[in-house]
């Protein structure tokens, strides 16, 4: 294989990190679709590339579904980044997130229905089964190497239901615990600073894709090049067999970033045979985000528990005061001991 060192992405170390470093904004863990193609069990990356020393490192990268779930999908990567979305507004302080969720779909600005509460289950059976692999693709800052790793994405989760009982009679916390490694990753990468709001208003799976990757590249320039092929790869395009299905598949998506105000050009550089995508990004300032509200409801989902069951307002709030968690629990035997007694 022929490597023009120009075209190669020059991958430096971080320089604050204490733990092992993934960027996983730019690694796939899903498809770009929500429909896995027949047949299609994992998802493959190989890259070559130049370290910060300028040795040719070899990155593989390999995502592998569960026999009966199957690969995660577009729908998951919404899901994944609002339960991150949770850690981040309780400050990274534990890898487990509790949640009600009746705040997750308002979040994500699913609907309060039964059909959302399947697609989340079905959703977190998919990102519990996953297993990942990944060589040279975990920088180590204390030993100054790359890792080879094995991990999962979530490693356990807990939906509360009961039978024959009205949704809004449902236990309400729910948790998820991610695994280490991803906990670790989200804790010191994209997720402080990716705007959840922009991303979920995006109609295109493959524009959420691209709008994650270009952002977290954003910080360093506002241009990024980067080969056609290549970048098919790094979305995990299903379609990908030629360069003309690729552009094909990316048309729409670009269109909707230029609309959206993320993207300013787009275009297509011939660099001997292969084609370079060249993408042009406008500022923060400059992004149309969504006219109406995306994101966690205005009133806090243990709030309106407490007051559905006769606590005023201004004493539930001062109630949170104690830790979500505590209150949740307090609540849940305040149910427990309220259908005894039925």
């Amino acid at each position: 294989m022929n490597i023009d060192e120009k075209t190669l992405e020059h991958e430096a170390p971080p320089r604050s990190l204490t733990k092992d470093e993934l960027n996983i904004a730019e690694l796939p863990v899903s498809l770009s679709c929500n429909r896995a193609p027949k047949g299609r069990t994992s998802i493959h990356l190989t890259e070559e590339m130049l370290n910060k020393e300028g040795r040719l490192i070899r990155r593989e990268w390999t995502v592998s579904g569960s026999s009966r779930y199957g690969l995660p999908l577009a729908i998951d990567d919404e899901v994944l980044l609002g339960l991150a979305y949770f850690l981040r507004e309780a400050d990274f302080e534990q890898r487990q997130v509790h949640f009600t969720q009746y705040s997750l779909f308002r979040l994500l600005g699913w609907g309060d229905s039964q059909r959302s509460y399947d697609r989340l289950e079905a959703s977190l059976r998919r990102l519990k089964g996953v297993h990942l692999e990944s060589k040279e693709s975990f920088w180590n800052h204390k030993d100054h190497c790359f890792l080879n790793r094995g991990f999962g994405l979530i490693d356990n989760y807990v939906l509360y239901r009961k039978a024959n009982k009205p949704l809004s009679d449902q236990p309400f916390i729910s948790s998820v615990t991610f695994n280490e490694t991803i906990f670790e990753s989200f804790r010191s990468g994209f997720v402080k600073t990716l705007d959840l709001g922009l991303f979920l208003s995006l109609r295109y799976p493959i524009a959420r894709k691209l709008f994650r990757l270009l952002d977290k590249k954003l910080h360093k320039s506002t241009v990024y090049e980067i080969e056609l092929m290549r970048l098919a790869n790094r979305i995990a395009l299903t379609d990908s067999a030629y360069p003309s299905d690729v552009k094909k598949h990316l048309r729409a998506p670009h269109e909707e970033l230029v609309r959206v105000g993320f993207l300013k050009q787009v275009s297509f550089i011939r660099k001997g045979r292969s084609e370079t995508l060249r993408y042009v990004m406008n500022p923060r300032s400059q992004w149309h985000r969504p006219a109406t509200r995306i994101g966690p409801p205005a009133e806090h989902p243990l709030v309106r528990e407490l007051t559905s069951r006769g606590i005023t307002r201004d004493v539930a709030s001062s109630l949170l005061t104690h830790g979500e968690k505590e209150v949740a629990d307090k609540l849940e035997v305040f149910d427990y001991l309220r259908e005894s007694n039925e």
